[in-house]
């Protein structure tokens, strides 16, 4: 990356295996031998992934901030992941946002008093639920009007077959912020996924109180080729603006597909057309904008 062009990483995870808390990433817990939806797991797997490794990746390319978000499977609360890294960010002075996990398939009255826990730690800043939720259920609905009374971001995962009813539900909480996660997570590569997930994303970007990271193509795409990414990050960046987009290094599950400095100088060919302003924004302002980081 040009040392002009500072980065803020909104998305990046990180594990203690010592804690327990990550049984899939241990392979004496987990001996499936499966891609759990991502890729050749087996790299990631019986190996801590900390800050001293994520710098060692992204070294030279100026990351100034980052976004950390749940990795955690297994804490004795969701919460302690939340309170593990405001610890974090105290002695190393990383990640300065935090988006943590709460089971919405729970009463009400426990989603909010554990986002209440989440929120004691400073850096908090909403909730990513790992799987696609019911965006139709009057029940998550119910959640995300917890969510934002609290002002809080909901990372939202959704494929090209949910985006449309994740849309909706963007439109019914204009006061909460919706980040899109992993470029519209396209369940695969071909012009029939790509069609769909155009056609969702321009919903979901219909309603002004959302955005997206552009990251994560590496998953349905198998590999991160400039010309086979160039289609669904020119779309996106169409569709959403230069001013809703955020490039993620998503590491270290990206790195399944590639190194960091190949993704980074991927994104950066594929943006040599915009401003100086708009990639500044695409590269750090926005995720600090939209993370209030």
């Amino acid at each position: 990356m040009s040392c002009e062009l500072r980065f803020v990483d909104p998305h990046v995870h990180l594990w203690d295996l010592t804690t327990g808390w990550y049984p899939l990433l241990d392979p004496q817990t987990d001996t499936t031998g499966e891609d759990h939806g991502v890729g050749p797991f087996g790299k990631l797997q019986g190996k801590n992934f900390l800050l001293p490794d994520y710098f060692g990746h992204a070294r030279g390319y100026g990351v100034q901030k980052m976004v950390h978000v749940t990795a955690a499977q297994a804490p004795p609360t969701w919460p302690d992941e939340t309170r593990f890294l405001q610890e974090l960010f105290s002695s190393e002075g990383y990640p300065h946002g935090i988006i943590g996990w709460t089971d919405f398939d729970r009463p009400l009255e426990e989603v909010d008093a554990e986002l209440a826990a989440h929120a004691e730690s400073p850096n908090f800043r909403g909730i990513r639920h790992q799987a696609v939720v019911d965006y139709t259920s009057e029940h998550i609905l119910d959640c995300f009007g917890l969510m934002q009374r609290r002002g809080l971001i909901y990372d939202t995962v959704a494929h090209e077959d949910s985006l449309a009813a994740a849309a909706l539900a963007a439109k019914r909480f204009p006061e909460m912020s919706f980040v899109l996660e992993h470029t519209g997570w396209p369940s695969g590569g071909g012009k029939e996924v790509f069609d769909e997930w155009r056609a969702g994303i321009v919903e979901f970007a219909a309603a002004p109180n959302t955005a997206v990271k552009v990251s994560g193509l590496g998953i349905p795409l198998r590999g991160y080729d400039t010309e086979e990414l160039r289609p669904w990050v020119q779309a996106t960046i169409e569709t959403f603006g230069p001013d809703r987009c955020m490039f993620a290094s998503n590491f270290p599950v990206d790195w399944l597909f590639t190194e960091y400095s190949t993704l980074i100088d991927t994104y950066l060919r594929l943006t040599a057309q915009y401003s100086e302003d708009e990639r500044r924004g695409m590269f750090a302002d926005n995720a600090e904008r939209w993370y209030r980081i």
